[in-house]
């Protein structure tokens, strides 16, 4: 399991929630969820890890957790260009 803090614009929300989803990985896939605010990054299946994310999996004595600007999560940076959208088509449609 790997942990990031994603920033936007430069401010970490605690609150912050998206339903997970998961992409397929080789043999694997990789299950992403953000709760309080934390990206949880989970690769389950029969294949080799994937070695991108070895420097970022937590261990029992070492917990890293990078901060990143959430432009440089794609996952993240659809999701709130979709929550912007949203907003903006239902601010139009009130008029």
């Amino acid at each position: 399991m790997a942990v990031t803090a994603p920033l936007l614009e430069g401010r970490h929300f605690p609150d912050w929630t998206v339903s997970p989803d998961f992409i397929p990985i080789g043999e694997n896939k990789l299950y992403r969820f953000l709760v309080t605010g934390l990206l949880f990054t989970v690769e389950v299946g029969p294949g080799a890890p994937v070695a991108e994310m070895d420097p970022m999996v937590l261990r029992e004595r070492e917990w890293r957790i990078p901060v990143m600007d959430v432009r440089m999560i794609p996952f993240l940076s659809t999701f709130c260009e979709d929550v912007a959208a949203a907003r903006a088509a239902r601010k139009q449609n009130k008029g």
